[in-house]
């Protein structure tokens, strides 16, 4: 997608796959190694997305910027099931309450305290962790959640040849 990857989707790919017992913090050899591409674009690339603070790319955000773009006309409940994914650390399909705290102000848009009292009010067990079908669940009951379910028209509309 960005870095002249759109034929393979290689980044919707590695992102659908999740990160789970992989490195999340990648210096700029492992970036363009997980991407497949030796090339100046990688590097211009990874700077865009460098921590300043630690000169390493955090790799979840990255795949979900990619992942974003290339579903911007799909329903948000489809990023959202690749987000489960990449910020579930453990592989389990499972999201405690920090790590959903982290897709919901990435993907959703709340604020921190927002998000922490959603997963509290899907969290209807009080297991400690949602998975994406219990989240899905317990939002297409919330009309504040309704956008997660809209599509963007223009996908509709017939292509011209």
């Amino acid at each position: 997608m960005f870095v002249g990857l759109e034929r393979s989707q290689l980044e919707l790919h590695l992102a659908a796959q999740g990160l789970a017992g992989r490195a999340r913090w990648l210096g700029p050899d492992e970036f363009s190694a997980r991407l497949g591409v030796r090339d100046p674009r990688a590097h211009r690339l990874f700077d865009i997305f460098m921590q300043p603070s630690s000169g390493l790319v955090y790799f979840p955000d990255y795949l979900l910027c990619a992942a974003f773009l290339s579903l911007q006309h799909a329903p948000l409940s489809q990023l959202l099931s690749i987000a489960f994914k990449l910020y579930d650390t453990a592989g389990s399909g499972r999201l405690t309450a920090p790590q959903f705290e982290e897709v919901a102000t990435r993907c959703l848009g709340l604020c921190q305290e927002d998000a922490h009292n959603t997963f509290r009010q899907a969290d209807l067990d009080e297991k400690g962790y949602l998975t994406y079908d219990e989240f899905i669940s317990y939002a297409q009951k919330k009309a504040e959640f309704a956008f997660v379910f809209a599509c963007d028209a223009a996908q509709q509309k017939p292509k011209t040849q």
